[in-house]
């Protein structure tokens, strides 16, 4: 959303609004209060907005409101909020499920619903613990503790991005494609650049042209985990044992060991890839020290850097074999799972065609009957339009002798007295009509 389409926004330039804006005045009006919602939530993308209403980057877009930036992000002119502004403001978006404590979320997704989680915060917990504890439950505040000093989770720029990958999942790739490593266990360290975990996918994401674009390209690698969470507590995907498969919303599909099978391939390719990439390197080392041995004139320690250059070819040739072999399996996986889609669609196919054949009470023996009746049944017409074709018979007439009958026939004359009287009638006299008087002479004989 564009800076100029907040109201919060568009009276930048005013003094005399922006001041009220930034007083505790926002405290006991509540327009006010709801022009700086959205504002909060639209400075996350990073961008500053200058006195003319232009707007540069100046941040790292995040999905976390947190207090302490927000001063420095509405700075105007070297004036800020007073400090009540934002905590009325924080205390709002909490209140009207805007903003979510980090922890919080993660005891979302353990509910895999929001619905789940608001009625375990706001009506199992005040009864154990009092109307006291509801309020450090939505705002995970401590008497102890100052308000809001703890970072908030964007809800609306969370569902917004989340919506993206979701859709992009769904729209480029199969099934079986959708299971992401989230392992951040050293052995998976290598895993965050390659297409089957889920840190590289969002990065993949973030270099479309869409909105929320912006933020999966620029945003700190840990706010990732809050785009799983999210999709976890509103069941568009599962996380179980370091995975991550995102599934259409509502499925209820499963991790299951097929899933595992294939990021386990794609580690063990990973892993023999890098060995192999090392492994080259070595034997391009053992043979640079060969030929410089050689130069050097150092015969025999030439020949035994090239003997091991040879043996470390030899492994090579072994470990790209091993690869290339791997690569086939994997390829073969993926042809597994394509062939399986088809399958179920020729299953799906055929149970439609069968429910469809029986609705309809169609079979061979219902065709069969219906064909042969229709046989009959014609049968049956030409048999009767030969019968009266046979009675017609005697009625046929001889064309040619009829015409020739015709022929012979002399044209009618017109009676005698008929011809005296058009005789005797005069001739017509063309009488010619007066001349139309023209516009002009109408006029000049209407203004007399």
């Amino acid at each position: 959303m564009m800076a100029a389409d907040l109201a919060f926004f568009r009276g930048w330039a005013d003094d005399e609004r922006m001041e009220a804006l930034y007083s505790s005045s926002v405290l006991n009006d509540e327009d006010m209060t709801q022009m700086w919602l959205p504002a909060v939530h639209w400075s996350l993308n990073g961008l500053k907005i200058h006195d003319d209403g232009s707007t540069s980057p100046a941040y790292t877009p995040s999905l976390l409101i947190r207090r302490n930036e927000l001063t420095q992000r509405f700075e105007r002119r070297g004036i800020v909020p007073v400090p009540v502004v934002f905590d009325h403001v924080l205390t709002i978006l909490v209140a009207r499920n805007q903003a979510i404590l980090a922890s919080t979320l993660v005891e979302w997704a353990k509910e895999q619903s929001f619905m789940g989680w608001l009625l375990n915060s706001t009506v199992k917990a005040p009864v154990r613990w009092g109307m006291g504890s509801l309020w450090r439950v939505l705002a995970g505040t401590d008497d102890n503790e100052p308000a809001h000093k703890h970072p908030y989770v964007s809800l609306p720029i969370l569902s917004f991005v989340c919506d993206h990958v979701h859709a992009r999942a769904l729209r480029l790739l199969a099934p079986h494609e959708r299971v992401f490593c989230l392992d951040d266990r050293a052995a998976h360290s290598s895993c965050a650049a390659r297409e089957f975990s889920f840190e590289g996918f969002c990065r993949a994401a973030g270099t479309s042209k869409e909105p929320a674009a912006r933020f999966l390209a620029a945003i700190d690698t840990s706010e990732l985990r809050y785009i799983a969470l999210y999709l976890v507590s509103t069941k568009r995907a599962v996380m179980h044992d370091g995975l991550l498969k995102l599934v259409p919303e509502g499925t209820g599909e499963g991790i299951v060991d097929g899933d595992r099978t294939v990021l386990l391939l794609e580690h063990t390719i990973k892993a023999v890839e890098t060995s192999t990439e090392k492994l080259h390197a070595q034997v391009d080392t053992a043979q640079a020290k060969a030929l410089d041995a050689k130069r050097h004139g150092r015969s025999s320690e030439a020949v035994g850097y090239w003997r091991h250059a040879k043996l470390l070819r030899a492994e090579l040739d072994t470990r790209r074999g091993a690869l290339l072999n791997l690569l086939s399996t994997k390829h073969q996986l993926h042809t597994m799972h394509t062939q399986a889609i088809v399958v179920s669609g020729y299953e799906l196919a055929a149970k439609s065609l069968r429910h469809v054949r029986e609705t309809l009470d169609l079979s061979a023996d219902a065709a069969h009957a219906a064909v042969a009746d229709w046989r009959d049944v014609m049968e049956e017409q030409a048999h009767v339009d030969a019968i009266l074709a046979e009675s017609d018979a005697s009625l046929a007439i001889d064309n040619a002798a009829l015409e020739l009958e015709f022929m012979a026939l002399s044209p009618p004359t017109d009676p005698p007295f008929l011809v005296e009287a058009v005789a005797a009638m005069p001739e017509p006299m063309l009488v010619e009509a007066p001349a139309r008087p023209t516009a002009k002479a109408r006029v000049a004989e209407m203004s007399k």
